[in-house]
């Protein structure tokens, strides 16, 4: 790990799904020793034990094989730089040994129900007792406490609660869900992974633990920033708006030459609309009378797109960016997938790693977002891991139990390299 920032700090990562996983992944990533808890009954469903709907690529040409759950495209996007183990919280010997565990960590990371919390014993009062320096940080979807605490919810859920789908969609139909990204996940990540940087720091100066409440509802309420202000202080609520601007115009996407090519631009000043009536070859277009202010060009948006739609239909997606942004004028192409994996500015920056997991094969992933030093080193040191791959290695040389002792909690199930329930992979 060489000089890694955190290369002396061992997490013990109890978390499932996106949220808790990837903010330990991002530790991870600055040298953090993460151990990733699973138990045998009920693993991190994104290792597969939930129902995904036909036609998803979850798996390595489309094959699940005899492990699945170590095949899991979804559980291995997100989990690199880990060790993992199993462990049985239920069983008296699992809470001795996670006790054991806790006794030389520094962080723990959870994102449990308040229910499973409480039966699991994954409470930051009963932690301290046991190391007084840990840092337990929590990521509850709704909160510790408040009327919605014990909520249940995915992405979309969130999104709805969080005001986020007010903005979404054009005026003249419903809401429009994000898609497949569940943003609060991430979003929640970042402030998770900043956050315990910032109680790292603070337990250096005071030599206590605390514990730490990243509700993902409150982290996500944060992205309306301007409809909250509208709201605040002029007691609007804003419509929903489709692609336009509260102010820019133009600020849309348009289409481009070939198959379903688009291209984003934005106009930000006057100055701008000019460069961009240049560039187009149309300057006698700046003085428009519809279009000659930004009040004019706000009105006027239908036959304004109109017009802009018209010159970038004669180019493609790139071709329309290189000429603006040559400009100086903020454009972008809409990538599809093939393309974001080709483009050339990601391909000289390293953005992919190839990396080889032993079940699901050599494919590329996407590398850190955190450059600690030059813009070619890896960042993903190992592949996420299998279940329980590191039972050994934890247990051997980290708690120093014997091979007889590890080969008890195997035979009495506290510890397993086998799911409780092979068939929910298939």
């Amino acid at each position: 790990m060489g000089q890694l920032p955190l290369k002396n700090v061992r997490v013990l990562d109890l978390s499932m799904w996106w949220a808790g996983p990837y903010a330990s992944t991002l530790l991870a990533y600055l040298g953090a020793e993460v151990i990733k808890i699973e138990s045998w009954y009920h693993l991190d469903p994104w290792r597969g034990d939930v129902k995904v709907p036909p036609g998803i690529d979850r798996y390595p040409d489309h094959i699940p094989g005899e492990r699945p759950y170590n095949r899991n495209a979804y559980f291995n996007r997100v989990n690199h730089n880990k060790l993992d183990i199993t462990l049985d919280l239920r069983h008296p010997r699992g809470q001795d040994i996670f006790q054991r565990l806790l006794q030389v960590s520094d962080i723990v990371l959870e994102n449990y129900g308040s229910k499973a919390r409480e039966k699991l014993g994954i409470e930051f009062e009963k932690l301290k007792k046991v190391n007084p320096m840990i840092i337990l940080a929590s990521l509850p979807m709704f909160g510790l406490t408040g009327p919605e605490k014990d909520f249940r919810g995915y992405g979309n859920t969130i999104e709805a609660l969080a005001g986020i789908y007010q903005a979404t969609g054009y005026s003249d139909g419903k809401p429009q869900m994000l898609g497949h990204t569940a943003f609060g996940d991430p979003v929640a990540a970042f402030n998770a992974a900043f956050a315990i940087l910032v109680a790292l720091n603070h337990r250096q100066q005071t030599g206590s633990g605390c514990h730490l409440e990243i509700a993902q509802i409150e982290v996500l309420a944060r992205f309306n920033g301007v409809a909250f202000m509208a709201y605040a202080m002029n007691g609007r609520n804003p419509e929903r708006s489709g692609n336009r601007h509260s102010s820019m115009a133009p600020h849309d996407c348009f289409p481009c030459k070939g198959q379903d090519a688009w291209v984003s631009l934005s106009v930000a000043s006057d100055e701008e609309w000019q460069t961009l009536c240049r560039v187009m070859g149309n300057p006698e277009l700046a003085s428009d009378p519809r279009f000659s202010g930004s009040l004019n060009r706000w009105k006027n948006q239908d036959e304004l797109e109109g017009v802009i739609a018209d010159w970038t239909r004669q180019h493609t997606h790139y071709e329309v960016m290189e000429k603006l942004q040559k400009a100086g004028i903020s454009a972008g192409p809409l990538l599809t997938m093939p393309e974001l994996f080709e483009d050339p500015h990601l391909k000289e920056r390293g953005f992919f790693e190839m990396v080889s997991h032993p079940e699901a094969g050599t494919h590329p992933y996407e590398s850190s977002p955190i450059r600690l030093g030059p813009s070619g080193d890896k960042t993903i040191r190992t592949p996420s891991p299998c279940l329980g791959e590191h039972n050994e290695y934890v247990y051997k040389e980290i708690l120093r139990l014997s091979e007889e002792e590890i080969a008890e909690l195997e035979k009495e199930k506290v510890i397993s390299k086998i799911p409780a329930a092979i068939g929910l992979f298939s």
